[in-house]
């Protein structure tokens, strides 16, 4: 016989709103704006103007620059931006920045 004493147990808030990111698209959602945040704040607002669009795919960041020689010096530090945006994020969300 199934106890119907409790089917659901009380949970903290943090533990019910961690289940509720966790699941589905809102989680992406919410790393999208983390990765655009990080983008903005990691590289200033110089570089910021110059950049159109931040979007994150996966654990790919591709972000579009209106300048090609601030994409060039971009690629060129590609592993110092990825490292400075994980840190940034307190985790390894990033694995791979493409710069078009």
């Amino acid at each position: 016989m199934i106890n119907k004493k409790n089917r659901f147990e009380p949970k903290n808030i943090k533990n019910a709103l961690i289940d509720f990111i966790g699941n589905g698209n809102l989680k992406k959602g919410l790393d999208n704006i983390k990765a655009k945040e990080a983008w903005r704040k990691c590289l200033g607002s110089n570089i910021s103007s110059y950049t159109s669009k931040v979007n994150l795919r996966g654990t790919i960041l591709i972000v579009n620059i209106s300048s090609a020689p601030l994409k060039e010096e971009l690629n060129y530090e590609n592993k110092k931006i990825l490292n400075l945006i994980n840190t940034e994020l307190g985790e390894d969300l990033i694995s791979k920045i493409i710069i078009r």
